[in-house]
């Protein structure tokens, strides 16, 4: 439950003070308090209990919701649920290929699991050993659900149309991205404008005029609704509204 009290946020029961420095968007404060690994029969719940009931009271662990800024495709979302678990594998018993180089639906995925070997390892004499290591729940129940072969028995979801639109925009001067400007930022601001009908997010390219010492920046973003197509003109209105906020967030000059 979110209230605004003039410069106070009132978050799960507990208040806040606004500053300067406060920074969470709309799109993550909507996520606040769902707790989804906590409902008995969810799947994360489910996956959660088994690693309690595992280590019981013998090994530490701990687990929460994570909210990052980050970037808008489809193996990455601003709530996840973070775990850090860590398995010693001799090197005997390894497949023949690296656990680490997994590849999920033809994209690099870097919450699966990756292999490593760090200064615990060597400072315990443990060099024959490998260490393998996930960060997240997510990430444990695709590969235990083994979720690419369960959907490939199951018809195709519908997919409803694209809707593809660009924006470019000349950025203030001096001002350059990662120095300045980060692309996250602007991804953040699409996610708050657009919500979930914003499929993917992608900086194509970027432009330095030297002689105007400036910068402009040119962003695909793919419009998508899960229950049904856009119209053009559905798209272009919300298209329209994160230009807008563009300008007013980031000072920037639409191309």
């Amino acid at each position: 439950m979110l209230l605004w009290l003039k410069t106070i946020w009132i978050l799960i029961g507990l208040a806040y003070s606004i500053d300067s420095w406060t920074n969470v968007p709309p799109k993550i404060l909507s996520n606040l308090g769902l707790n989804k690994h906590l409902p008995t029969n969810h799947p994360l719940s489910i996956i959660k209990q088994c690693i309690v009931n595992y280590f019981y009271k013998t090994y530490k662990t701990s687990r929460g919701e994570v909210y990052r800024r980050d970037e808008i495709d489809s193996t990455h979302y601003p709530v996840f649920h973070q775990l850090d678990a860590v398995r010693l594998v001799t090197k005997d018993k390894l497949f023949e290929r690296d656990p680490g180089l997994e590849i999920f639906e033809r994209d690099w995925s870097s919450n699966l699991y990756n292999s490593n070997q760090n200064q615990v390892l060597t400072s315990s004499k443990c060099m024959d050993q490998t260490k393998q290591s996930c960060h997240t729940l997510e990430a444990i129940k695709l590969i235990e659900h083994d979720l690419k072969g369960v959907l490939a028995g199951l018809p195709p979801p519908p997919q409803y149309s694209q809707c593809i639109n660009d924006l470019s925009f000349w950025l203030l001067p001096d001002v350059q991205v990662n120095e300045g400007f980060a692309p996250n930022d602007f991804y953040d601001l699409v996610r708050n404008v657009a919500g979930d009908v914003v499929e993917q997010t992608s900086l194509i390219d970027q432009f330095n005029h030297l002689k105007k010492n400036r910068t402009s920046v040119y962003f695909s973003i793919i419009y998508r609704h899960m229950e049904r197509t856009l119209t053009q003109k559905e798209v272009n209105d919300v298209h329209k509204l994160i230009a807008e906020a563009s300008v007013k967030t980031f000072k920037v000059e639409i191309c």
